[in-house]
């Protein structure tokens, strides 16, 4: 287990460097983190369908799988494939717990005719095309998500100082990030939530689909 653990984070580690735009952080994500951005997962009556994008090597995975069980579906996708060896590896289907997926793949490319109750994102959206952050927002909020179903996902507090340290064409692209994703949580967010002992502080984000 010990070993299993290190190898998976030697991996993040390489990758993060290898990958930044695909990776987006530095650091592993907190179990506090993890236990925020899952707490929109609760069984009920019926089977629930979650899907987690940019699962990475699992850091929010784990509090994910704790919170379903036989019946529930999860669906993780990742479109690095190192890290999706480790997700197989880690999370297959196993007695007593949900159905995992695992897929590599582009975001965009999820298939339109599949709805979740909870979608759980950690994609690195300050690292996108402005374009390609509105896009993602519209296919879950309007597409992927259940009428009353929520998108959790996570940013760094004070993300916006990283605007001060780039160049001028950057910092304009990021700053259209930031005020595309503003427009959403305005739209949609129900609350969200400041974790401040992870590694930076999180800010945990709830966003709900009208009914």
């Amino acid at each position: 287990m010990v070993t299993k653990f290190l190898r998976n984070r030697l991996v993040f580690y390489r990758e993060a460097f290898r990958q930044s735009q695909e990776v987006g952080a530095f650091t592993h994500t907190s179990k506090a983190v993890a236990d925020a951005i899952a707490e929109p997962i609760v069984r009920g009556d019926r089977p629930l369908r979650v899907l987690e994008v940019g699962a990475g090597t699992g850091a929010l995975t784990r509090s994910i799988v704790r919170r379903l069980g036989p019946g529930d579906q999860l669906d993780l996708i990742e479109i690095n494939p190192e890290f999706v060896h480790v997700l197989q590896e880690q999370f297959g289907t196993r007695p007593g717990g949900p159905e995992v997926r695992v897929d590599q793949r582009d975001v965009e490319l999820l298939p339109r005719d599949e709805q979740y109750d909870v979608i759980v994102s950690s994609l690195p959206l300050l690292n996108f095309p402005p374009e390609k952050v509105r896009r993602v927002f519209e296919l879950f909020l309007t597409e992927l998500l259940k009428p009353g179903g929520t998108l959790s996902y996570y940013d760094y507090w004070a993300k916006e100082l990283r605007t001060f340290v780039v160049g001028p064409r950057e910092r304009r692209r990021m700053k259209e990030v930031l005020r595309i994703t503003k427009e959403f949580r305005q739209r949609y967010e129900v609350k969200d939530r400041l974790i401040p002992w992870n590694l930076t502080p999180a800010l945990v984000h709830y966003l709900r689909r009208p009914v």
